[in-house]
């Protein structure tokens, strides 16, 4: 079948293959798709299914978990509980950045991925196909390119710095004038000039944040761990691929605070999975400073610490304090 932007599809097993090959024409598939079965999208590099290809999954493990994959290989997942629904469509997009070795996952209306595979050089990429689990069915819908020219999100540009100053989700405009940026980065890896947010015991430690089920949650980058652990209902999650923070020429400062006060030029670095600002914060906790994220509606800092995750009412939260309004 011919390209399918703008078009139906109701795809029905197809023995579990995979169908309706598509030429790609921007560096981005966007799509709705319903569906009660795992549901999946190839990224190949001819019409039909290749000998190297990566795959996007979405409902996998009973839908529990977004899986990228790799000629078959597990390459990056995330846990993702229902993100299907067998009656309602949900959409999401698949982007790539060969430039700087990025596969991209996110939802639809949402800006940052909730899934990244990291690889240099990425496969080649030109045409798509969908699939659903073998004996299911699912129905799909892919924007023409009016939607695409419309969508928030900036496809046909490769311009790196536009994804790494993206905004957080928030209910209120932003305080100030980019007074520090994320930047992706995985493994431990931290960004020239990463803001430090404490010395633990395995040395200095950096503030990050990941996507994690719908929020992003900020908390610390551990060098020697490989990972960025951050708070999230009673636990320690530990992410391989996350945002580091880091400076610019503002001059950014630990401001002591205390049951929810969020003083002025605090940084918003994520929000919860109802869509409420988290700000960079830290705690002392056991003799250390530990970043995690303030949540002023529960008047408290909530930190990751010994696999949990550890509430305080006295704090200190990262501020800008020499740039202009806005």
């Amino acid at each position: 079948m011919g390209n399918e932007h703008g078009k139906e599809i109701d795809h029905d097993d197809h023995d579990g293959e995979y169908a309706h090959f598509s030429r790609i024409t921007r560096r981005e598939v966007r799509f709705h798709v319903r569906a009660s079965c795992t549901a999946s999208v190839a990224l190949t590099s001819a019409d039909h299914v290749t000998d190297d290809l990566y795959e996007v999954h979405f409902g996998s493990d009973g839908n529990t978990r977004c899986i990228i994959s790799r000629n078959g290989d597990e390459v990056a997942s995330c846990d993702t509980p229902d993100i299907l629904d067998g009656d309602e469509p949900r959409g999401f997009w698949i982007r790539w950045k060969p430039r700087h070795g990025r596969l991209l996952v996110g939802r639809d209306g949402e800006r940052l991925p909730f899934m990244m595979h990291m690889e240099e050089p990425l496969l080649p990429i030109s045409h798509y196909a969908i699939r659903v689990e073998a004996g299911g069915s699912g129905s799909w819908r892919f924007p023409d390119e009016d939607e695409f020219s419309t969508s928030s999100s900036s496809s046909s540009s490769d311009d790196e710095d536009e994804e790494m100053r993206a905004e957080t989700k928030a209910n209120s405009e932003p305080r100030f004038r980019n007074p520090a940026r994320w930047k992706w980065a995985r493994d431990g890896h931290v960004p020239g000039h990463g803001v430090v947010s404490g010395e633990g015991n395995e040395g200095i430690e950096y503030v990050g944040r990941a996507y994690h089920e719908g929020a992003l949650c900020i908390g610390r980058i551990v060098h020697d761990h490989k990972t960025c652990y951050i708070p999230y209902y009673g636990e320690e999650v530990a992410v391989d691929t996350y945002q580091a923070l880091v400076k610019t020429n503002e001059r950014l400062e630990w401001v002591d605070a205390s049951n929810g006060e969020v003083p002025r030029g605090a940084l918003q670095g994520g929000h919860n999975s109802d869509g409420h600002p988290l700000f960079v914060a830290r705690a002392e906790h056991d003799g250390n400073w530990c970043c995690g994220h303030l949540n002023p509606g529960l008047d408290s800092v909530y930190i990751p610490y010994g696999g949990e995750e550890h509430q305080h009412h006295q704090y200190q939260v990262l501020c800008a304090t020499t740039i202009n309004l806005r």
